[in-house]
């Protein structure tokens, strides 16, 4: 018996290690988030999502237009949509692309404690898909497979690079790693709140919603009819609340802000995917992320293992090809860029689970002693988890705040020192100017370049001063496309202002041209100087 003991406290004790290493990962999660996160409606997709929450915020779905439809160019209400918002059902309002879940957590945020607020939602949330991801390791294998898998989530690179924005990516892995942890606990209270994490991922991302039924196939599997009941009782108002928004918003529940699917998914598209999605993973995660997935399940349980141990083993491997199948499908966009692996963000715990519980598993069968397989499993973690930081850097994920801050550098400028009617023709910087100086923005990408002049002149008519901002690396790609129809496509004339490093953004004050094609002087402000532009003469 005294044998035992020291056994039982030296099991317990590297048990309560592993946790406080979980638990660590998840509160670095939070300070990286934090202390490396853009806190920049950027772009589109951060826009997109912010501005959305703004809406809510202020107790509205849409946007109104109204008075900006005396406007009559092509396309006007398109053009007159900021990036992430597209014309509504409704004449004169606009609606958002996105899905209403990440929207909905940081318009309450916002409400609750101010516009700065819904920038610390998506770290925080990734937290959860941490700490989360080291209870489903429990659940499955044990408590030093948990915090292994935490560990290698809060170091994958496409985890840490969309941890630093306000983007739906992190979240909707955050609510399924927490549907699933729910979904292996006993008890109707469980299952409902698996079911409650199941909602609020669906209103998060729609196209996943077959993972629900995964999860209520998972608790007919193990025999329990009435834990599907519960399980149902907890989804079916994230179903019915993203129906009713779609018909809110698009005049049916079947619309959604992206519109048909069929623009998004094709056949044509698994070869290509099929080519992409596994080399990426391997190139910046190592092998062993998938591991676990091709693995015999009895390597993959403790020796004691029970019939939900073995359960949850069939549950992460489906749930994980599920998530990865629904992607095969979808449009590559043609781009050779890993950060597309964000949307398998949701499968990742999943699968780390899985590998750990195979790395712990063996290295417990090749060795009695208790303390060799606790060592040897965080010295193999630590060593992918190296690599995967390494990738994370090397791709510019803890410098992306830099390059990031021009969008907040411009809108800020914007408001503090151009015209109150102002209107801006762009396009990256469409949105962000919206959000952070309330100037009229028109949508550069969205405007047929033969009505540009046409544009100009109603802006003009209609008492606003209209100004171009783009970027240095958009300025070829207008001049291409703009210059056979206007003048201004020329962009022969200095920049009214401009920020320089790390990226160069230049406005352009539409009407400098015509003086300085006069020969008058055209001066040229540092954004970096607001209210005191440098002026270098030209």
């Amino acid at each position: 018996m005294w044998v035992k003991r020291p056994l039982a406290r030296e099991r317990v004790s590297r048990d309560a290690v592993a946790t406080m290493v979980a638990a660590l990962a998840a509160v670095a999660t939070v300070c990286i988030g934090v202390s490396r996160g853009t806190f920049a409606a950027a772009d589109t997709d951060p826009y997109g999502y912010l501005s959305f929450a703004d809406a809510i915020a202020h107790g509205s779905l849409r946007l109104d237009q109204r008075d900006l439809m005396h406007f009559s160019w092509a396309g006007v209400e398109t053009t007159l949509a900021p990036p992430g918002w597209r014309p509504a059902a409704a004449h004169g309002l606009i609606a958002p692309v996105y899905s209403p879940g990440l929207p909905l957590v940081m318009g309450a945020a916002q409400a609750l404690f101010g516009r700065t607020a819904p920038f610390y939602v998506v770290p925080l949330l990734g937290a959860l898909a941490v700490w989360m991801t080291a209870r489903l390791g429990r659940h499955v294998h044990s408590t030093l497979a948990g915090s292994v898998a935490a560990v290698l989530l809060a170091t994958s690179p496409t985890f840490l690079r969309q941890i630093m924005q306000p983007v739906s990516d992190v979240p909707a892995a955050s609510w399924w790693t927490l549907c699933l942890v729910l979904a292996m606990r006993t008890g109707a209270a469980g299952t409902i709140g698996s079911g409650l994490a199941a909602s609020m991922a669906i209103l998060t991302r729609p196209n996943l919603v077959v993972l629900a039924a995964i999860v209520g196939v998972s608790a007919v599997w193990q025999g329990r009819l009435k834990r599907l009941l519960w399980f149902a009782l907890g989804v079916i108002p994230g179903c019915l609340t993203v129906a009713f928004i779609n018909y809110r918003l698009f005049g049916s529940p079947l619309e959604s802000g992206y519109g048909s699917l069929s623009g998004f998914y094709g056949w044509t598209n698994l070869l290509p995917n099929l080519d992409r999605y596994p080399r990426w993973l391997m190139e910046t995660h190592t092998p062993f992320i998938v591991l676990g997935l091709f693995t015999p399940a009895r390597l993959l349980l403790t020796s004691g293992a029970d019939r939900r141990g073995a359960a949850g083993v069939v549950l992460l491997r489906a749930f994980s090809v599920t998530v990865i199948a629904s992607y095969l499908f979808y449009n590559p966009f043609g781009r050779e860029e890993w950060d597309y692996l964000r949307f398998l963000l949701p499968c990742y715990p999943a699968l780390l689970v899985l590998s750990a519980a195979l790395l712990v598993g063996l290295v417990q069968r090749l060795s009695q002693l208790a303390w060799i397989p606790a060592t040897a499993a965080a010295v193999m973690a630590a060593t992918v988890a190296m690599w995967q930081t390494h990738v994370a850097r090397d791709s510019g994920a803890f410098t992306l705040h830099l390059s990031e801050r021009r969008y907040v550098d411009v809108g800020r400028y914007v408001a503090d020192a151009m015209p109150a009617r102002a209107a801006f023709i762009a396009t990256l910087h469409a949105g962000s100017i919206r959000y952070y100086s309330n100037r009229l923005t028109v949508r550069l990408d969205a405007l047929l370049p033969s009505r540009l002049d046409e544009v100009v002149a109603q802006l003009t008519a209609a008492g606003y001063h209209p100004y171009l901002a783009l970027e240095e690396g958009e300025e070829p790609a207008f001049r291409n496309q703009f210059s056979t129809f206007s003048s201004f496509g020329l962009l022969d004339w200095p920049p009214a202002v401009e920020r320089f490093e790390p990226v160069r953004v230049r406005i352009y004050d539409l009407a400098d041209r015509t003086r300085y094609i006069e020969g008058h002087s055209v001066a040229t402000g540092d954004m970096a100087l607001v209210g005191r532009p440098l002026l270098r003469w030209k």
